[in-house]
């Protein structure tokens, strides 16, 4: 419903290699209206797992410079008990989606962080100006973030002063060093 509510599409269509399902507006408007208790709950993570997450999200944030904040939740539905850890990622790149999926990707890679896969860490990308209003709720629900310029709790050190390198002369393609 967000998607529709923030692009104003008609219609949503969900794709797989068996085929394509179109769900109309008017229907997706019914079942929230009927549904409209149902929310994703989210929790400030708890455990090993998503502390070993919260490490290895900012050793990499760095090598990610279009990534602005992300966030770690545990998350789950009113009625199920099976929670799962949820990565929001706020990304200043318009779609924000690759850039997510790559430093997902990239944090389950760490020798770390080998044990976890998809159906345990989720990401969820959002765009700072489209999805503004989500980005400040994740905010107030005080769940850790890792900023790009910042590294969660006990981790916190002063950057290193690192000074730009001097320019290299430029060289004309015909001359040999």
């Amino acid at each position: 419903m967000s998607l529709l509510e923030g692009s104003g599409a008609v219609r949503l269509v969900l794709r797989s290699p068996q085929g394509e399902w179109k769900l109309p507006r008017a229907l997706l408007d019914a079942w929230a209206r009927d549904f409209r208790g149902e929310r994703l709950l989210l929790d400030p993570p708890t455990g090993p797992d998503s502390t070993a997450l919260l490490e290895a999200l900012a050793r990499q944030v760095s090598g990610f410079p279009v990534v602005r904040t992300t966030w770690l939740s545990l998350a789950r539905w009113p009625d199920s008990p099976d929670p799962q850890l949820l990565l929001h990622v706020a990304v200043d790149e318009n779609p924000p989606g690759p850039v997510a999926n790559h430093l997902l990707q990239a944090l389950l890679h760490e020798q770390a962080l080998r044990h976890l896969a998809y159906p345990k860490v989720a990401v969820v990308p959002l765009h700072p100006v489209a999805h503004a209003e989500t980005i400040a709720d994740l905010d107030r629900r005080g769940l850790p973030a890792v900023r790009h310029d910042s590294r969660p709790g006990p981790l916190e050190t002063p950057a290193p002063a690192v000074l730009p390198a001097a320019p290299k002369p430029k060289r004309r393609w015909f001359q040999r060093p």
